[in-house]
């Protein structure tokens, strides 16, 4: 039978396909409890549906119950509708979301879908709240910001009376004014007092989606497109049906970094990435287990060089395939920028591995024995 979901290609595990009978989540095997983070996503030529096989998916046209937008992205064949593919749900959920379900089916997730860019949660959907439609070739950042769990009930009241928030103040600054309103002296500005309220930010090829900003006293708020969500542990989260097929990017680079223009005053966000730590060198590796092992002067010499040499060969394992993947993602990102026309004076120079034999010398690169990315996506059926 067809896949629901899949996750590929091996060694690698970034991007994510849906299948032929309705949406399922992807989830990130890292998330967030604080702090404001960013991932995007580069949307995919969908499966061509006009070669794929849909005898089994074909349904009576009196079964289907469409939406005016759904209505044109039909194909009518022997009075059978039949979908056009590639649809989206993405954003953000915490481990209770259901992964058999869109992002945005319950309470436990939020999400943008690609039809309208309209804003989606606890199966409440909001078409007018200023997001846009999207589709292959577009890429869609993901921001959110949560305060310390301790510190952020009041999130979780506005959440429980209006979910969609559209109602509620953008930030801290408005509803209780920053913890310092004068700016001081050799200061910098004065807005690194500014606080926000957890909430959660959609961007389409490097633009903030919503409503706009508002300036107040030199201080620029709003934008979001959930305000107060609740407190919790949030996972990058995919959802997709009819060949749907995404490409995710958890940094440390991005195609669209998104510039401070396009966020609230004082907020800055990290990749996703650096919720995963860089491993270590192999001398750092076996320096740490030197400590924390009990290795006195009495034991045995041979065996403290064979527990060095293990530790060295793991250390190596995972420091190899980080530096390997982190050169496929530089090279990643540089693409896709200069097929945009973008600027990528920002990324690494290349660097090239030589191989230097006897009266040779020949370019080689050395191919990781591993998946080396920080956060990967784990499928709707099994953890991967």
């Amino acid at each position: 039978p067809p896949s629901q979901l899949s996750i590929g290609p091996p060694g690698d595990r970034l991007t994510v396909k849906g299948g032929l009978r309705g949406y399922r989540m992807a989830r990130a095997s890292h998330g967030v409890d604080g702090g404001s983070y960013f991932y995007e996503v580069i949307v995919q030529e969908p499966e061509n549906m006009e070669t794929t096989p849909m005898k089994e998916f074909q349904l009576p046209s009196t079964n289907l119950r469409l939406g005016e937008e759904l209505k044109k992205d039909i194909i009518l064949s022997d009075n059978t509708h039949v979908p056009k593919a590639g649809h989206l749900r993405m954003g953000w959920s915490m481990r209770t979301g259901d992964l058999q379900a869109p992002v945005g089916y319950d309470r436990w997730s939020y999400g943008l879908r690609d039809i309208m860019g309209s804003r989606i949660h606890a199966s409440r959907r909001e078409d007018r709240w200023g997001g846009v439609p999207f589709g292959p070739g577009d890429v869609i950042g993901f921001a959110i910001h949560l305060q310390p769990l301790q510190s952020s009930a009041f999130g979780s009241i506005m959440n429980a009376s209006n979910p969609l928030n559209t109602n509620a103040i953008h930030n801290d600054y408005d509803a209780q004014g920053p913890a310092s309103k004068k700016k001081k002296r050799g200061s910098g500005g004065g807005h690194k007092n500014v606080e926000f309220i957890n909430h959660i930010r959609f961007f389409k090829n490097g633009k903030t989606m919503g409503s706009g900003f508002v300036s107040s006293r030199g201080v620029r708020s709003g934008g979001e497109a959930f305000s107060g969500i609740e407190d919790g542990v949030y996972c990058p989260a995919v959802s997709s049906y009819m060949g749907g097929c995404v490409r995710a990017n958890f940094g440390p680079h991005f195609v669209y970094p998104i510039p401070p223009s396009q966020l609230p005053t004082g907020m800055k966000l990290r990749p996703m990435s650096s919720r995963c730590p860089n491993p270590m060198t192999p001398e750092e590796a076996i320096e740490r287990a030197m400590k924390e092992k009990s290795i006195t002067k009495k034991t045995d010499e041979s065996l403290v060089t064979a527990f060095k040499a293990a530790i060295r060969i793991e250390a190596k394992y995972k420091y190899d395939a980080r530096e390997e993947f982190m050169k496929r993602h530089v090279e990643e990102i540089r693409k896709e920028r200069q097929a945009r026309k973008m600027n990528t004076n920002d990324l690494p120079v290349p660097v090239v591995d030589t191989v230097v034999a006897t009266n040779t010398c020949s370019e080689g690169s050395k191919e990781g024995a591993a998946s080396g990315e920080d956060v990967e996506m784990k499928d709707a059926t099994n953890t991967l």
